[in-house]
């Protein structure tokens, strides 16, 4: 973390940090201080701001929609602690527990943007470090795939059998299905982000993740195989000619892939009716908002994790208690929720404050459209799966969302470092030409089209006009 490191360090730090990410996921239930190394990473948000603050001094400059985006997650943060103080439903450690969850995949997100905001190059503009990252990065990849296709030969993990036709679904070490898929899905994005340097040598990697979130057998993991493809042939190798088969197969698997999760909604939320547990949550966060408003529950009362041990009396008082899979016995799925959950706990105005912080979140990403590929790609398929997540897990608070959070945080920083150096590049350009003949008319405009009139001082009537558009491989008279 300090002031001016190297790329090369930098790249190390970012590759450990990844491996933890990816440990933790892997062996929590068998390692168990694994288990808080999300919550502690994200904490590292606030030393890496203090010394990002510091060296930014009074070149740093907030904008508008970041700070509707703070006061929104505010309101949000203040209305559940209200809604605690109101109802004493848990102990003070389950709530201050449940209060950083829904904050730790922000906390992440700005240790992302900053810890690597002072370095000399950007982390995996490193050669060296850039390829020993590569080379850990496919080993640990071979290692899931190599484990996933032995599970789906000799049946190792404590897996099981689905759909019709009874195959194996692995979980390796995973503690559930859910943590493999969320893994493999920050590999990817990971991957992804090198397609800048080592182009159709990704495909290896990628394919081997595929087969891993396929193995699996699970509904989001197929969906989101599926989302994953278009995003490789169709935005990340941009302006490449598609093969008609490509094509063909992204159509049919598309409609194949929304027919699935149509499929899997249908089944969940409105087939099983009071019988699953996802419908149940999801029908008690709007009546929990009704009869507690304007406030909710308050914190660790309901689709939390920190609602369990000690059983929240919310469920008993809603007859939740006796739903398969939320009952003080047999509590396997009661923070297979999201939306409902920050509905139910923060009430209507927690709910749409939180939902404004979101949309803003969204803005940011959409302004990064059009813009380096291998940065913008991955931003929007961990943003694509968390999304998926919130219709049946706790998205947003789960220990993978920490990770994923992380990378959209390195990823948007970068864009906006690349997009700041060329600014300064352009100013000491423009800074040159202040005492000769050539004066500019109009500066620039965007981060990769910009537009510069020049005017020569020539005899009067004669001021021709030179338009250069540099960014895209553009030069035009």
């Amino acid at each position: 973390m300090a002031k001016r490191r190297g790329g090369s360090t930098a790249a190390y730090e970012m590759m450990i940090i990844v491996l933890l990410f990816v440990m933790q996921a892997a062996f929590q239930s068998q390692i168990t201080p694994l288990g808080v190394v999300d919550e502690a990473l994200a904490l590292l948000f606030v030393p890496s701001f203090c010394l990002w603050y510091i060296r930014k001094g009074h070149r740093l400059k907030v904008n508008r929609s970041l700070i509707f985006f703070l006061v929104f997650l505010g309101i949000f943060w203040i209305f559940g602690w209200i809604s605690t103080a109101v109802n004493h439903y848990q102990p003070m450690t389950n709530v201050l527990k449940d209060a950083y969850a829904n904050l730790k995949f922000f906390f992440a997100m700005g240790l992302g943007y900053t810890m690597f905001d002072g370095c000399r190059k950007e982390p995996l503009e490193n050669r060296r470090g850039r390829t020993v990252f590569w080379i850990v990065l496919n080993l640990v990849i071979f290692v899931m795939f190599a484990a996933m296709v032995a599970d789906q030969i000799f049946h190792i993990s404590d897996g099981e059998t689905r759909w019709v036709t009874q195959v194996w679904c692995s979980s390796l070490t995973y503690e559930s299905y859910s943590f493999l898929v969320a893994n493999a899905i920050f590999l990817v994005a990971v991957v992804m982000r090198f397609y800048e340097y080592y182009d159709r040598a990704i495909l290896i990697p990628l394919i081997e993740l595929l087969y891993v979130i396929y193995g699996t057998r699970r509904v989001k993991g197929i969906v989101m195989t599926f989302v994953i493809l278009v995003l490789y042939f169709i935005f990340l190798k941009k302006g490449e000619k598609k093969k008609i088969l490509i094509n063909l197969v992204l159509f049919f698997g598309g409609i194949g892939a929304a027919a699935l999760a149509v499929f899997q909604m249908f089944y969940y939320y409105v087939a099983l009716g009071t019988e699953s547990a996802r419908a149940v949550l999801a029908m008690g966060g709007p009546y929990l908002a009704k009869i507690y408003f304007p406030l909710g529950t308050g914190w660790a009362t309901y689709g939390s994790a920190f609602s369990i041990h000690p059983y929240s009396e919310v469920y008993n008082i809603t007859g939740m208690n006796v739903v398969w899979g939320l009952s003080e016995q047999y509590d396997m799925f009661i923070s297979d929720t999201f939306w409902p959950m920050i509905l139910g706990q923060t009430g209507v105005f927690g709910f749409l404050a939180y939902l404004a912080a979101f949309v803003i979140l969204l803005s940011w990403v959409w302004k990064r459209r059009g813009k380096k590929p291998s940065l913008f790609v991955p931003i929007v398929l961990l943003i694509l799966y968390i999304l998926v997540m919130s219709t049946g897990e706790s998205a947003f608070v789960s220990p993978m969302a920490v990770s994923m959070g992380f990378w959209i945080g390195c990823m948007m920083s970068e864009t906006d470092r690349r997009k700041t150096k060329i600014y300064r590049s352009l100013d000491g350009a423009l800074a040159d030409a202040k005492d000769s003949s050539v004066k500019p008319v109009q500066r620039y405009q965007g981060a990769d089209d910009f537009n510069i009139d020049w005017t020569f001082d020539e005899e009067p009537g004669e001021n021709p006009r030179v338009t250069k558009k540099y960014g895209r491989g553009e030069h035009g008279r």
